[in-house]
């Protein structure tokens, strides 16, 4: 799609408009898929778990604390509500594998307000039922919710 808009021809200022916004989905799905096509090479042992320019996890190793928090940055992408919807439950699931049960807590309660199947709403209600329960991260993450980021495409 992206190259396809390099030879589009607008006629008028609404169609311009309309392949600004269509860049700017493509490049946001691209942003995304890159960290998760990341995230999975991570999980087959392809991929190195440190980036050149991001400091290690905290625990130097673990595989698992770098693709939680590349979970958690891709539900930050500006993606279609049905691919949100799969980006936090795979957060929310990356979370609770790693202890963070507050992380996973945010993430099921940002899965609930998009209104998905009944099982991920199951899933969502008992991770969080399991959050109040131990309202405890163990693991450090890169990732803060509250704080405005960006995210580089190039490392």
């Amino acid at each position: 799609i992206m190259h396809a808009l390099l030879f589009i021809v607008a006629e008028n200022r609404q169609e311009v408009v309309e392949a600004k916004e269509l860049l700017g989905l493509c490049r946001e799905y691209v942003t995304g898929l890159r960290m998760e096509l990341y995230r999975k090479e991570l999980a087959t042992g392809a991929a190195p778990v440190e980036s050149p320019t991001a400091p290690a996890p905290p625990k130097a190793g673990t595989e698992a604390v770098r693709q939680a928090e590349l979970a958690a940055y891709f539900t930050h992408c500006n993606l279609q509500p049905p691919h949100l919807i799969l980006s936090l439950r795979s957060a929310m699931n990356s979370a609770h594998k790693v202890k963070n049960y507050q992380n996973a807590a945010s993430f099921a309660k940002r899965l609930l307000e998009l209104n998905p199947s009944a099982d991920y709403v199951t899933q969502a209600r008992k991770v969080l039922k399991f959050a109040e329960q131990n309202p405890t991260n163990e693991n450090k993450l890169l990732y803060d919710e509250r704080n405005p980021f960006v995210v580089c495409n190039i490392s």
